[in-house]
């Protein structure tokens, strides 16, 4: 117990992380485009919001690009956290 205390680690803020990195960075977004029609690179970050308001303004603002899951049904415009993760991440490594 308390082993993460005998690891080195930096502090930094995600936001000058994302912005001092050379990869691209991706979020989720409602207003995003279908993440089916676009070209993602090989490399990058993707940035998953919280299920009921998503990411912040100040981090949209960062992304490269904006991308959503195509659309279930009218109904639901959303997904577990764990399964949109899931689902992303097959999709862009495929």
């Amino acid at each position: 117990m308390g082993s993460f205390l005998r690891i080195g680690y930096w502090e930094m803020s995600l936001i000058n992380l994302l912005k001092s990195s050379p990869l691209p960075v991706i979020g989720t977004s409602l207003s995003g485009k279908n993440i089916n029609s676009m070209k993602l690179p090989k490399h990058g970050f993707m940035l998953i919001g919280q299920e009921t308001r998503g990411l912040s303004q100040k981090l949209l603002d960062i992304c490269q690009q904006q991308v959503k899951l195509i659309p279930i049904n009218k109904e639901v415009n959303s997904l577990n956290v764990a399964t949109a993760v899931a689902i992303l991440v097959y999709i862009w490594k495929n």
